[in-house]
């Protein structure tokens, strides 16, 4: 496997929602708007708990973050990040866990090398960041892809590092962007999910320079979807 040039990710956004009332998440009989401080439910990833009146609430699910694993326990996380790199000899320091950036339903495992950040999900021991260390410039110089080659080349780079991307491409809805020489090519799902953290979106996301290096690689959760 040939090794993938790492450079730095751009800065990633959390997105909020309000709290909505629903069957699935509110009893019909609780008071509405509730009180503030009010566990309104509770759900696979934590408590939602309201923290405004007047029914402009923030959804906090928290998933409570366990004990470190042994380091033992850690070497098959470590492997993958290899793998995932295409260098077996990479130098990645155990930072902890924590909960994934774009989706606070996941705990992660964060590992720092000389080149890159990365994160594992601690459940099926996927990784699902990578953010690298130093981006540098393209001079005029420098030879520059066409935006096809390199939604391409972010295409090939899923295939062979999410497992889930294949099977779910066809249903997932493609938006582009960058600025610069950065692009950023992602898919995501284009239904609500009302089950997930801060209802944020599903999606998995490259980030490439125009010179076709990936230097950031986002998975929010693309394989606990269920798609129809």
């Amino acid at each position: 496997m040939r090794r993938i040039s790492f450079f730095i990710a751009a800065a990633l956004t959390l997105s909020s929602c309000s709290l909505a009332r629903s069957q699935s998440s509110v009893e019909p009989t609780q008071p509405w708007p509730p009180a503030t401080g009010t566990v309104v439910a509770q759900t696979l990833y934590g408590r939602i708990t309201s923290v405004e009146e007047g029914g402009y609430s923030i959804e906090l699910r928290e998933t409570p973050i366990p004990p470190d694993r042994p380091e033992a326990e850690r070497a098959a996380a470590q492997a993958a990040i290899r793998a995932f790199a295409g260098a077996p000899s990479l130098t990645l320091t155990y930072s902890g866990l924590q909960r994934h950036p774009e989706n606070s339903g996941i705990i992660v495992e964060v590992y720092d090398s000389p080149e890159a950040q990365f994160m594992v999900d601690v459940q099926d021991g996927h990784v699902v960041y990578m953010q690298a260390a130093v981006v540098p410039r393209l001079g005029p110089a420098a030879t520059r892809l066409a935006s096809s080659e390199l939604k391409a080349r972010a295409r090939a780079f899923l295939a062979d590092n999410n497992g889930c991307f294949e099977s779910l491409v066809d249903r997932l809805q493609f938006e582009p962007g960058g600025k610069g020489d950065n692009s950023f090519f992602r898919w995501s799902n284009p239904e609500p999910d009302l089950e997930r953290p801060w209802n944020q979106p599903t999606f998995v996301q490259v980030g490439i320079d125009a010179a076709g290096s990936i230097f950031g690689y986002i998975d929010s959760g693309i394989c606990y979807l269920h798609v129809p």
